[in-house]
Order: structure tokens, then C-alpha cells, then sequence
């Protein structure tokens, strides 16, 4: 396989996960049980914005969310336009594409996601670190994706996004 395709394969299974992953806490979240401060099922809705990328690159990015205590279910949308850039690894345009995500909020931190794995893409360990926090008021949402590259590629692509609930 050429060196070209197989970066483009690199980072697009990158940022499927790393969608994919965007609501998944990590495995030390305590079982979930309603409480007072989630009950209110704040991240039930839907999310537009964008998702912004390297070469000041965005694309439209839609959240369709449930929340049942501290489960959060849904589906994340993103259209066309985000370039990004993994250094001497190429850099690659993410295609539009939908997946499903699931995962828990944070015990003591109802608005927080806080979210972080780590998978292989043709043999090589990639870890994403995700952060995200849902305002006072419960109308937007702001996020950070930081992808942890190898050493070699010689940089750590970070992707952010801003979101308005729409209903």
C-alpha cells in the first residue's frame, strides 16, 4: 500500500474514533445512579456547530443526544470541510460521515465530559484526550479533542468545537 493511502487510512480511522469517543468516560466512573444534579437529563437535546480543525478548517457538526441519569446516548454528525494535520504522518480531510457514541458524565460534575482512550491503527498506539463542558444555562457546549500522535509525526493535532442547542 502507498505511503499516501495508508495516512489517509491512518487518520481517518483517527477521527472516527475520535468521535466516536467524544461522550465516553473513562472506566473508573462510578455506577450510575440518578441524583438531584443529573436528573435534569441536561445534555438531552439536539447540538449545532462546528468543529474546527488545522488550515483554519470547519466543518458543520450535529449532536443528537439522550440523557438518562448519567448515560449519555446519541448520535454525532459532521459534514465536510476539517483538514487535519498529523505533522510528518500527511495530513488528511475528514470525510462527512455519522456515528453512534454512549458513555456517563463524570460523578460530582454534571456539565463535565471528560473523556480518554486509546486504540491501534495499523499497529501503532494512538491516545485521545477529550474535554467538554456544557454552559451554566445549558444552551452550548464547548470542546477539545487532543490526538496523541506518536512521536514521530512530530505533533499532537488538537480539534475544537462550539455547539447551540437547538430544541
Amino acid at each position: 500500500m502507498k505511503r499516501n493511502q495508508i495516512n489517509l487510512l491512518f487518520f481517518l480511522s483517527l477521527i472516527a474514533l475520535s468521535l466516536m469517543t467524544f461522550f465516553a468516560a473513562s472506566a473508573q466512573a462510578a455506577p450510575v445512579r440518578p441524583s438531584a444534579t443529573t436528573s435534569g437529563e441536561l445534555f438531552t437535546g439536539t447540538f449545532e456547530g462546528y468543529i474546527y480543525g488545522d488550515d483554519d478548517s470547519r466543518a458543520r457538526l450535529t449532536l443528537e443526544l439522550d440523557q438518562a441519569g448519567r448515560v449519555v446516548t446519541g448520535d454525532i454528525t459532521v459534514e465536510r470541510g476539517l483538514y487535519i494535520s498529523g505533522g510528518n504522518c500527511g495530513e488528511v480531510e475528514v470525510p462527512e460521515m455519522t456515528h453512534s457514541a454512549s458513555g456517563t458524565i463524570p460523578a460530582g460534575s454534571p456539565r463535565h465530559i471528560d473523556a480518554g482512550t486509546s486504540f491501534k491503527v495499523q499497529g501503532i498506539t494512538v491516545g485521545i484526550d477529550l474535554d467538554g463542558e456544557l454552559s451554566r444555562d445549558g444552551k452550548t457546549i464547548d470542546a477539545t479533542g487532543k490526538i496523541d500522535l506518536p512521536w514521530l509525526c512530530g505533533r499532537d493535532p488538537v480539534v475544537s468545537a462550539e455547539l447551540t442547542r437547538v430544541d
